[in-house]
């Protein structure tokens, strides 16, 4: 993915008119076997792309993606902060729930893979991994309405 389209598919026309594949992949720094790849799909496509395809082999569309990166955050905002197993889970448990094709692997594991959450959080760069803070009981169940309105009734009276 780090070689523009344009340079891919200008390599690939230098194999099809007759030079090497090992000397343009050399000169280009393209690896060979990937140009190789490109070069067979110049041959075989009516129009290729010099592009490669993320999408393909995605587990969730965006909406869901963005649906699940809201729910963690929301979830967080409520002191309920899920681990990286967890999320993986959860996301395991989605995919089942909307009957999504997945890597055979996640049924061992009943959990999605680390490449997955790598990829995820890559793309949802609001996310973040970092080691859960205990929340005391009595500091979540005091921040209500009640004690907010008497903690500004009496900052008013001090003023």
């Amino acid at each position: 993915g780090s070689v523009p389209g344009d340079v891919m598919e200008a390599a690939a026309k230098r194999v099809c008119a007759g030079q090497s594949v090992r000397d343009v992949a050399d000169e280009s720094g393209i690896p060979k076997t990937t140009l190789h790849r490109y070069v067979a799909k110049m041959n075989t496509e009516e129009s290729p792309r010099f592009t490669p395809n993320y999408f393909v082999n995605r587990v969730f569309s965006e909406e869901e993606e963005k649906s699940l990166s809201e729910y963690l955050l929301c979830a967080s905002k409520h002191h309920h902060g899920l681990t990286s197993k967890e999320t993986r889970v959860l996301a395991y448990e989605y995919a089942v729930r909307n009957k999504k094709k997945f890597p055979s692997g996640w049924n061992e594991t009943k959990s999605a893979t680390y490449d997955w959450l790598y990829g995820f959080m890559k793309r949802n760069p609001s996310l973040s991994i970092h080691s859960l803070e205990a929340t005391s009981l009595s500091r979540s169940t005091s921040f209500n309405k009640t004690n907010v309105a008497a903690f500004f009734g009496n900052l008013k009276q001090v003023h």
